[in-house]
């Protein structure tokens, strides 16, 4: 696509034969992927470099615009469920921005409070369908929104500037117009997706926007040439010091993966030592705890899983986490406590059963017959989004306890 902004007499054949070829290529592997984002993110580099190329009049620009609507209705046709998750998704973000407008909630905020935002939409006005469509869900599918939730006008701003920098680069070369094509498709592609989490994607970019930086270096070490040695040095430390500090995290998230694969062979103890051994070094990482507090669960070690539950809630807080906090909540007796995780866990993903499963047997348990029969009727009855083996022993359990009263 970016051979297309230079005549054929321009740049070598076999050159253009090679890139032509590898085009064919890729394009069937990139259909069997069914990544709608993806295909967008290709259309948008043809169009930008037709438009780059050609002389496009009125008529051809308006029947462009047409072509691309009908191609959106095609994609949206494709898997309407999940563009119809994306705008319920978008919506509840939207009450987010519109909570914080200007701080925004900070690094990985999206991550920490969208599921409680979630959870409210739905239990006060979500739609019978935005219910069934609702999952656990971390992810902003899109780039601007994550930006403005996370760091507010600024960071908007700051998104619109980078956008700017892109369109406005007028370098005609192999290099740059690559690494333009290469931003336009990751930009396009965040609009619909979250490349913020895929590191090849993250780190192509980052190429990307070093070699167009790369074109403009006259100009910036004329403007600063007495600080030029000084900058390299501040680059190779902050360099050193992260490698150090991602060298350091590797060798956690291995020790993790070793504790996790030699849980036959130690005891309970060792286990809770290893593991309270990484958690000053993973205290941020969404994956560290949510396998301690299972395993404190499976260990039946109540008192220590309710207070280290609270991380897991402030990183990644998901149904699951409601369900456990439950669970230990009703082990101790704290019965109020275990209704409301529960609860709160129902209305974050309300098609999902487990949580009115727990209220169910909960509320049997504690003679509230009327609740446990109508929670217990209404998991058997309703219509289940993924019916697996879970759900097969949920209902099983339900039709043995309440087989009597649900006659």
């Amino acid at each position: 696509m970016v051979l297309s902004h230079f005549k054929s007499d321009a740049i070598h054949r076999y050159t253009y034969l090679v890139s032509f070829l590898t085009c064919i290529i890729a394009l069937p592997i990139l259909w069997l992927t069914h990544c709608r984002s993806a295909w967008i993110a290709v259309l948008a580099i043809i169009s930008y470099s037709i438009y780059s190329r050609f002389s496009i009049s009125f008529r051809w620009g308006i029947s462009t615009l047409i072509t691309i609507a009908l191609l959106s209705c095609l994609l949206y046709q494709f898997k309407p469920a999940s563009a119809d998750g994306r705008i319920l998704i978008w919506k509840v973000t939207a009450q987010m921005i519109k909570e914080k407008p200007f701080t925004g909630f900070g690094p990985h905020g999206f991550t920490a409070n969208y599921m409680h935002y979630q959870g409210e939409y739905l239990k006060k006005e979500g739609s019978i369908y935005e219910k069934q469509l609702a999952d656990n869900n971390h992810y902003v599918y899109n780039e601007p929104l994550r930006w403005t939730v996370e760091y507010g006008v600024v960071g908007l701003l700051l998104y619109i500037g980078i956008l700017y920098c892109i369109f406005s680069y007028k370098k005609r070369e192999i290099q740059s117009l690559s690494a333009q094509a290469i931003y336009i498709a990751g930009l396009t592609w965040g609009l619909f997706s979250y490349p913020d989490q895929t590191f090849p994607i993250l780190a192509v970019m980052t190429i990307a926007l070093a070699e167009m930086s790369n074109r403009q270096r006259e100009c910036v070490i004329k403007q600063l040439p007495h600080k030029y040695i000084f900058l390299k040095a501040v680059i190779f430390l902050a360099i050193a010091g992260q490698g150090s500090l991602l060298i350091k995290m590797f060798q956690c998230h291995r020790e993790l993966y070793q504790i996790s694969h030699r849980t036959s062979n130690q005891s309970p103890e060792e286990i809770m030592t290893n593991l309270s051994l990484l958690e000053t070094a993973m205290k941020n990482e969404t994956i560290f705890w949510p396998y301690y507090c299972h395993t404190l669960y499976k260990l039946q070690r109540d008192s220590i899983l309710l207070d280290k539950i609270t991380y897991w809630e402030q990183l990644y807080p998901s149904t699951h986490t409601y369900i456990l906090k439950g669970d230990a909540l009703q082990r101790t007796d704290k019965i109020k406590e275990a209704e409301a995780a529960y609860w709160t866990a129902h209305f974050m993903v309300p098609s999902l059963q487990k949580a009115r499963y727990k209220l169910a047997l909960m509320y049997y348990q504690q003679k509230r017959i009327s609740k446990a029969n109508r929670l217990a009727n209404e998991v058997l009855t309703e219509k289940v989004k993924v019916y697996g083996f879970e759900t097969y022993e949920m209902h099983r359990e339900l039709r043995r306890i309440f087989e009597d009263q649900l006659k």
